[in-house]
């Protein structure tokens, strides 16, 4: 009917987005790149037994940025990204 709104939930819209919005398609998949490396020294350092506090000393960064790092507040550098894997005894690799 003329007029009505219509609704969708997120899921839907995302799909859509993703389907018709190449840009939004290239930004999302950069998104979900960062979340998975985030993800993955996240667990390397609590696989390890290490407090943010014990890896940010090790790593030369503050614990404030490691902690925003993995709550996914903070896009840091790659020099960053580095020295947190390099502590955990880990590379970051391009593929």
């Amino acid at each position: 009917m003329k007029g009505e709104c219509q609704t969708m939930n997120i899921k839907e819209y995302l799909k859509e987005q993703l389907e018709t919005d190449p840009e939004f398609k290239v930004e999302y998949e950069k998104l979900q790149l960062e979340k998975k490396l985030v993800k993955k020294l996240a667990e390397a350092r609590i696989q390890q037994n290490m407090t943010q506090k014990e890896l940010a000393e090790k790593a030369g960064v503050r614990q404030s940025h490691l902690s925003r790092f993995e709550s996914g507040k903070h896009t840091p550098s790659w020099d960053f990204v580095h020295r947190v894997a390099y502590s955990l005894g880990k590379t970051v690799d391009v593929v």
